[in-house]
């Protein structure tokens, strides 16, 4: 069986071999509950593809309860919605209005004096990847306007900082264990999780992994400040009052979202979608990053079709740039799909390369 390490930036490599072996539609299940999670069918050029099958709360939610004393390692009913909100599947409710409002508080003309705009969030916000809604919300809109484009700033507290390092929990021995005899998982399959973060410390990995790529954005500012709502909105006070800029907060939290707004910051709260629809038409590019957020929230995940792969959000082995290129690793028993990724694995180096040297 060959395995590849693939960043979610290159898994259009995995979803067009996928395409080019004929797999057209794709069952996704969790390895740990034997469960289906959802549906995917793959579109042809200028198409749709949509995401259908969601698991029901009360059928989920049973056979999570069926997990004995390894439950605390099943995401719950509210994580598994969640992977579709983090991954952009899902929006926020509301989403075509606060995208609105956002996009008016960003349009700013510095040659008329219009103050910076510096876009700010809090811990539970980052744990969602809405940095990554928002970057591609930027993307988007200066892609298709005309006029002059939206310029913001990021501003981070490294209080967010500190709420969201907290990842020491790790499998041990006995813990594979447990999970192996109790789940019946195959004790191949789980050694991959040995040494690697349990789920609460994978969720809170997902925030810190944003935290990092916004540190990367050439305009982002990090503030030193201490953990806690109260002191995350002190300290971007302090700054949009030393910098005379304006900073908008984004957080699922009402009551940090009205604080900000006394503290004469500009808080929107993004409420999670309660209701998701059963049939959702969507593009590779989030599939890919659904692919992403629902194996690292499982762990491991499998797909199932005329091509089957198993898609690991942790192994054995996993490092920090791992987290750093939110990189996959999948493993298929398929010659075909395996020559494919190969090929294009090093076309897709040789470019690189070539991109260097140039």
């Amino acid at each position: 069986m060959n395995q590849f390490l693939i960043p979610l930036n290159e898994m259009f490599l995995f979803l067009n071999g996928l395409f080019l072996t004929g797999v057209r539609r794709f069952t996704v299940k969790s390895l740990l509950l034997n469960q289906e999670l959802f549906r995917v069918t793959l579109s042809g050029v200028g198409e749709k593809s949509e995401l259908t099958g969601l698991v029901e709360n009360e059928t989920y939610e049973q056979l999570r309860n069926n997990c004995c004393e390894v439950i605390g390692e099943i995401p719950t009913y509210t994580d598994y919605l969640n992977v579709f909100l983090a991954s952009g599947i899902n929006k926020p409710k509301d989403w075509p209005q606060i995208k609105e409002r956002i996009v008016k508080f960003l349009d700013r003309d510095p040659l008329r004096g219009e103050r910076s705009v510096f876009i700010s969030f809090d811990t539970n916000a980052l744990r969602r990847r809405y940095y990554t809604l928002i970057s591609n919300l930027l993307i988007t809109e200066n892609a298709r306007r005309r006029a002059r484009p939206l310029r913001a700033g990021f501003a981070v507290s490294t209080g967010v900082r500190n709420e969201l390092e907290r990842f020491d929990a790790k499998y041990s021995d006995s813990d594979v264990s447990s999970m192996s005899r109790i789940l019946g998982v195959q004790r191949e399959i789980l050694d991959e999780f040995f040494n690697q973060l349990k789920l609460g410390a994978r969720l809170s990995k997902l925030g810190y992994t944003e935290y990092l790529k916004i540190l990367k954005q050439e305009y982002t500012e990090e503030l030193e400040g201490k953990p806690g709502d109260i002191q995350i909105i002190e300290t971007l006070e302090s700054f949009s009052k030393r910098r005379n800029v304006d900073i908008l907060v984004l957080s699922e939290d009402s009551d940090f979202i009205q604080r900000a707004n006394t503290r004469k910051l500009t808080g929107i709260r993004l409420d999670r979608p309660t209701n998701p629809p059963q049939k959702t038409e969507t593009n590779w590019e989030d599939i890919a990053q659904l692919l992403y957020t629902t194996a690292t929230t499982y762990g491991a995940i499998t797909l199932t079709a005329k091509t089957s792969a198993k898609i690991y959000g942790i192994w054995k082995g996993k490092k920090a740039e791992n987290w750093q290129t939110e990189s996959l690793k999948i493993t298929t028993d398929d010659t075909t799909l395996q020559e494919i990724l190969e090929k294009n694995q090093k076309i897709l180096e040789k470019q690189k390369h070539q991109n260097k040297t140039t």
